[in-house]
């Protein structure tokens, strides 16, 4: 039987998860500031061994990016990855009513999104891939240029959350 609970992925049940799916393994650094953004984040659970994940990161009021939703692959086809989703839109819409999931996925994950509700939104999905150096000139958290940094630990960004998710076992 599969649980899916609240469960925020250790740094070694991340990088075991996504390596099973064929993704590229980041740093271990990189994954502890990925894991520390999240909002919402459950597993899937066989026992006591992570099965799948999921998570989410926004700004916690209107706009919520589903992400890293990654099932084992000896799990997949079992609706273990709709469980996932289920859960982190019950969680969503319990802490912001009418707000909005965004998601970017592979064209072949298409048809799995769109069985559960999701559409293709207006507009074209961009990116930039940016300077991996450190030193970037004009950052915003340079105290000579903003007078305060960004990031200021003093500065609430995230509210009280809810009590915990109790979503049903998978049979």
């Amino acid at each position: 039987m599969i649980e899916v609970r609240c469960h925020l992925p250790s740094v070694a049940e991340y990088v075991a998860l996504t390596s099973a799916v064929g993704w590229p393994a980041p740093s271990e650094e990189a994954c502890e500031r990925a894991l520390a953004a999240t909002v919402v984040s459950v597993g899937a659970f066989e026992g006591t061994r992570l099965v799948g994940m999921g998570r989410v990161v926004g700004d916690g009021a209107e706009n919520w990016l589903l992400v890293d939703v990654v099932v084992d692959p000896q799990h997949q086809g079992r609706s273990v990855g709709s469980a996932l989703i289920d859960a982190l839109e019950t969680e969503v819409s319990n802490r912001s009513p009418g707000s909005t999931v965004l998601l970017f996925c592979p064209s072949r994950a298409v048809p799995f999104y769109e069985g559960l509700g999701y559409e293709a939104a207006p507009g074209t999905f961009m990116r930039k891939v940016l300077s991996t150096s450190p030193e970037r000139p004009g950052r915003m958290d340079d105290p000579a240029r903003s007078g305060r940094a960004c990031g200021d630990p003093s500065v609430p960004w995230q509210r009280a959350a809810p009590p915990p998710l109790r979503p049903p076992a998978i049979p």
